[in-house]
C-alpha cells in the first residue's frame, strides 16, 4: 500500500522524486511517549541523511515528510508532529523534519468503539486474541503455570458486575475492567495453563514484564482526557501558519461496514468517532479530519480494522489509496 502511494505521487507531480520508507518493526510496549522518542530520533536521522544524499540545496527543510501510521501506530505519529513543533527552538522556528501531513487509517484516537466487543461477545476467545494482536501488544501467548492441570486456554474472567469504579491498584490491565470493558463479560488478556516442569521461573518473569509493558502502551486508549488534547492539538497544528498553526494535513481514514439486515441495522466502525460541533468554525471540527473508508467485505469491525490494506479483504482498498494521494 505505501510503495503504491508513492508510485501514483511519482506519476502524478512533476519535478518530485517521492520515496516510500517503513519504520522499522517496532514493540507497542511501555510509555508512549518513550517511543514516541525513539521514533523521532529514528526519523531525525533518516531526514538528514536524506536531504545530504540528495544534495538538497536552500537548508534543512527541503525535504517533505508525510508521516501515514495504522492502527495504534497513529498516536505514535501524531504524538511526534505534536512533539516536534513544541521542541523548536521558538514559536518562530520552522518545523523540522518538515513534516507536512500526517495520514492515519483507522486510528482509535478517542477509543475504541463499544460495539467492537459487544459484536465479538458470540466469539470471545477468538476476538479477544484478534483484538489484541491488531494493537500490537498480544504477539505470542502468555504462558503461566498451573500444577497437574492438562493445557487450557482461556480468557480471565470478567470482574462482577459494580456500579463502582475498580479501585486502583497500580496494574497496567486494570485499566481495561471499566464497566464500559466489563459489561461486555470479556477480558484482553488470554493466558495458557501448563505443567510447572515445562516452564522456568525466569520465564515466567518475563511473560509477565512483557504483557506489563505492552498493557501500557494500550492503557493510552482508556485515558480519555488525554485523549480530547491529543485531537485538540493536532486540530491546531493543521491551521495555517498565519492562523498560529503549522499547515500539517491531518486526516483519520476510518474503516466503515454499512448495515448489514436485520443483524446489524446500524453502521459499524473499530474507532470512536468525534460528535459532530453543533456550531463554531467548520475548519476546526475535528469530525471533518476523520473520512469513512467503506468495506463492504469485512463481516466485523476486527475484520474491516485488520483487512484494510488487501483488496481482497477490503473492496474499497483502491478508493483509498486514490482518496490518500488526493
Amino acid at each position: 500500500f505505501p510503495v503504491r502511494l508513492a508510485h501514483i505521487l511519482e506519476t502524478t507531480i512533476s519535478n518530485v522524486k517521492s520515496e516510500c520508507i517503513i519504520f522499522p518493526a517496532y514493540e507497542t510496549k511501555g510509555e508512549l511517549n518513550q517511543a514516541t522518542e525513539r521514533f523521532a530520533d529514528w526519523l531525525t536521522t533518516l531526514t538528514v541523511k536524506r536531504e545530504n544524499a540528495e544534495g538538497m540545496g536552500g537548508g534543512a527543510g527541503r525535504a517533505r515528510i508525510v508521516l501515514c501510521a495504522h492502527s495504534m501506530g497513529g498516536l505514535l505519529a501524531a504524538d511526534t508532529c505534536i512533539n516536534m513543533a513544541k521542541w523548536r527552538a521558538d514559536a518562530t522556528a520552522p518545523l523540522w523534519p518538515n513534516i507536512i501531513a500526517c495520514i492515519a487509517f483507522d486510528t482509535p484516537f478517542l477509543g475504541l468503539h463499544p460495539w467492537v466487543f459487544r459484536n465479538q461477545a458470540s466469539k470471545v476467545l477468538d476476538g479477544a486474541k484478534t483484538i489484541a494482536s491488531s494493537l500490537g501488544f498480544l504477539q505470542s501467548t502468555m504462558s503461566k503455570p498451573e500444577p497437574k492441570k492438562a493445557p487450557a486456554v482461556g480468557l480471565l474472567p470478567a470482574p462482577e458486575a459494580s456500579t463502582s469504579k475498580p479501585a486502583d491498584s497500580g496494574r497496567p490491565w486494570d485499566r481495561f475492567l471499566t464497566p464500559a470493558v466489563a459489561s461486555f463479560g470479556a477480558g484482553l488478556l488470554v493466558t495458557a495453563a501448563a505443567g510447572t516442569a515445562y516452564y522456568k521461573r525466569q520465564d515466567i518473569m518475563t511473560a509477565q514484564n512483557w504483557a506489563q509493558d505492552h498493557l501500557k502502551y494500550v492503557g493510552n486508549l482508556w485515558e480519555e482526557q488525554q485523549l480530547q488534547e491529543r485531537m485538540a492539538k493536532l486540530v491546531e497544528l493543521s491551521k495555517d501558519k498565519s492562523d498560529g498553526g503549522q499547515g500539517i494535513l491531518f486526516r483519520n481514514f476510518y474503516t466503515l461496514i454499512p448495515p448489514k439486515g436485520s443483524a446489524h441495522p446500524e453502521p459499524r466502525t473499530f474507532v470512536i468517532l468525534p460528535k459532530r460541533k453543533a456550531s463554531g468554525s467548520a475548519d476546526l471540527d475535528p469530525a471533518n479530519y476523520h473520512l469513512a473508508s467503506v468495506n463492504n467485505r469485512a463481516d466485523d469491525e476486527i475484520d474491516a480494522h485488520t483487512g484494510m490494506f488487501d483488496p481482497k479483504t477490503n473492496d474499497g482498498y483502491y478508493e483509498l489509496g486514490l482518496g490518500v494521494v488526493e
